[in-house]
């Protein structure tokens, strides 16, 4: 009976351990890619919408942004991320500016390319 008792406790203890989160895994999450549409002034060709895509370890993402509209894409597995924008107006495309950027890096967007805030 002492020896059937050991067994259980044994089985008992064995599955509460398999159970027991122990480790936290590592996040796979980093900061966002963060960018903002400029459109309509001296410098840059006028807009009425910027469709931005996202194409990286997370794979493909397209948003629709208005000029002046600051928007940042989250929840970005760690690796490259080629980003391109299509400058809108009336449907077509006044302008395309694409660079390739690693989640934690802010953007502007404009007529005249994709320019690197931070990174």
């Amino acid at each position: 009976m002492n020896l059937m008792k050991r067994a259980v406790t044994v089985v008992f203890l064995a599955l509460l351990a398999c159970d027991s989160p122990g480790v936290t895994p590592p996040t796979t999450e980093e900061a966002g890619i963060t960018l903002q549409i400029v459109s309509g002034n001296a410098n840059h060709l006028a807009i009425d919408q910027a469709v931005v895509h996202f194409q990286g370890p997370s794979g493909s993402r397209s948003i629709t942004l208005s000029p002046g509209q600051v928007h940042t894409e989250s929840n970005l597995l760690p690796g490259s991320y080629a980003v391109s924008v299509e400058g809108m107006l009336v449907g077509d495309v006044e302008w395309f500016a694409q660079t390739q950027v690693t989640p934690g890096s802010s953007l502007k967007c404009n007529s005249q390319g994709v320019h690197r805030l931070s990174s």
